[in-house]
């Protein structure tokens, strides 16, 4: 049976895993994530010391936190492009693990390798178009369309699609996003924004609170757009914001109000439940679908 390593990189946190080709995590560990060297350094120690010479990993897999380059034609194959976080602009994923392991590697966004995940064995099971988006510190999503991820020379950025105003909105709210301020989805809706509106963290905020009327407005219109390009069957919506188990029925009802009829529902959802969903696969996603792209190159 197949193992192979898996690796999560987050802005806070770095989750690394072994993991059975059957989805199943053999050992796990949780660093903090500082520097690359200090972060790679204890995961290559972790997957070497579960790493048994009888039954060797086969390749490795890393969602990584972004913008990342995840072309692997690219001399660049690997690296972290602009990011705020210290340290880690520059910094080549496969450059790191190399000092440690031959084996295959395999680089991409950590939010497609949550939806990966989804789709083989969670809330997208079953369907060959869904996307997945993330609201927390950040929006972030990925795509699967006809079975296959969409990707450019970068990764889609969801978030950062152009913002409608909406009349609830307070006028003098000058958004979050540094690049883009309240033009973009995440410089509205993602968790900054909901504090810097509001004054406090939106886990503070009950649950008939305006505010969520006004966040599920604004990803309804997020998934609003990406309906009109994509048709997904399924939209899995998570991260820290999305724990608000109450939001996706409401997106999910603003979004059909909000296409007026002009899609086809039952085509796009073929009869199978709630087009909004949360996920199913928790803290483990990440590491489950960084090792689906172990598998894709393993030898």
């Amino acid at each position: 049976m197949r193992r192979v390593g898996a690796i999560e990189v987050g802005g806070t946190k770095t989750v690394a895993a072994i993991v059975s080709e059957f989805g199943e995590v053999v050992a796990r560990t949780q660093v903090k994530t500082t520097t690359p060297p200090e972060v790679f350094q204890q995961v290559s120690q972790f997957l070497q010391r579960h790493d048994p010479k009888t039954r060797p990993i086969q390749a490795i897999g890393v969602g990584q936190f972004g913008p990342v380059d995840i072309q692997p034609a690219s001399s660049n194959y690997g690296s972290v492009l602009a990011t705020p976080k210290p340290g880690w602009a520059g910094a080549n994923v496969i450059a790191e693990l190399r000092q440690t392991f031959t084996v295959p590697i395999a680089v991409d966004t950590d939010v497609n390798a949550a939806l990966l995940a989804e789709v083989e064995w969670g809330a997208g099971r079953g369907f060959s178009d869904v996307v997945y988006i993330t609201v927390g510190t950040g929006i972030g999503g990925g795509i699967l369309s006809s079975g296959r991820l969409v990707n450019g020379p970068l990764h889609p950025e969801l978030g950062h699609m152009r913002a409608p105003s909406l009349a609830e909105e307070r006028a003098e709210f000058a958004g979050v996003c540094p690049f883009h301020g309240s033009r973009c989805f995440e410089g509205v809706a993602a968790g900054p924004a909901i504090k810097a509106r509001w004054g406090v963290a939106g886990e503070a905020l009950a649950p008939d609170h305006p505010a969520w009327e006004l966040e599920a407005e604004y990803l309804a219109a997020l998934c609003h757009n990406i309906a009109m390009i994509f048709s997904p069957q399924r939209f899995v919506l998570g991260g820290g914001v999305m724990q608000q188990q109450h939001l996706h029925r409401k997106i999910e009802s603003r979004l059909v109000r909000s296409l007026a009829q002009y899609l086809f529902l039952d085509a796009v959802q073929d009869d199978q439940g709630p087009w909004v969903v949360p996920p199913q696969l928790g803290a483990d996603a990440g590491v489950l679908g960084a090792s689906l792209l172990a598998n894709r190159v393993a030898r």
